[in-house]
């Protein structure tokens, strides 16, 4: 993690004050002063803070089941209800492991270790996420073919990585769907794009941890272990 991250997360200060810390000479880890913000620290690391102490904070891994109006950032002064609102109160020191809109439903990761959550969100380690979405209207199959190679939306390419039909009609078109891509509002923008807006959109897997049946609203713990199957390809 890096060090200033580290610093706000496990001394309860802001992102900007562990900075001003760092650049002030009053950061070690392991007994040397440590002037980069981006330094890597590792939990084992000992980190002072002006001589006090900074440790590590026990990893915590939450599973929810967010419902639709919730939003899924830390804080947000506009919104209504947020994802740690549906928390009890001791366990909200963790963040998202990326989001999903306000209107949009299923599984969101929460989480305090900032190693799992980069590998979640980062692009490049293309973690597969599989949704259910119903659309308005019928996608046609030219459309199916330039979801897979890309429809673009502004300076963004879109893509999808698979798409299986549920149901097809003319009113509505229902399809799991899976992407490796994490650009906002991302599968709302290719579906617009391609002429059938979605209605209706849930996520029901990262990687190789899924749902599960868990009720909406609710949520539950996971194991270190259990967590990281978010890494993998596919479930067991």
């Amino acid at each position: 993690m890096r060090l200033n991250a580290y610093l706000a997360q496990n001394g309860r200060i802001s992102r900007r004050k562990a900075d001003a810390l760092i650049a002030s000479g009053s950061v070690t880890v392991n007994g040397r002063v440590i002037r980069s913000p981006g330094y890597g620290v590792a939990d084992d690391d000992a980190v002072k803070a002006d001589g006090a102490h900074i440790r590590a904070e026990p990893k915590k891994y939450l599973l929810l089941h967010k419902p639709k109006g919730v939003t899924s950032t830390v804080k947000d002064k506009f919104a209504a209800l947020t994802a740690l609102d549906l928390l009890p109160r001791e366990s909200r020191n963790v963040y998202p492991a990326g989001r999903l809109d306000k209107n949009s439903t299923g599984m969101l990761i929460l989480t305090n270790d900032g190693e799992l959550c980069h590998r979640i969100t980062h692009p490049r380690h293309e973690i597969e996420k599989e949704y259910l979405a119903t659309l308005r209207g019928s996608l046609p199959e030219k459309a199916c073919t330039q979801l897979v190679h890309g429809i673009r939306d502004g300076e963004d390419l879109l893509r999808v990585e698979r798409l299986v039909f549920l149901e097809r009609g003319r009113e509505r078109t229902r399809c799991r769907i899976t992407v490796r891509e994490g650009k906002k509002r991302h599968l709302r923008r290719i579906f617009r794009r391609a002429g059938t807006p979605v209605e209706e959109l849930h996520r029901i897997r990262i990687g190789g941890l899924l749902l599960n049946g868990l009720p909406e609203g609710q949520y539950r713990r996971l194991s270190r272990r259990q967590a990281y199957r978010a890494l993998r390809r596919e479930p067991e």
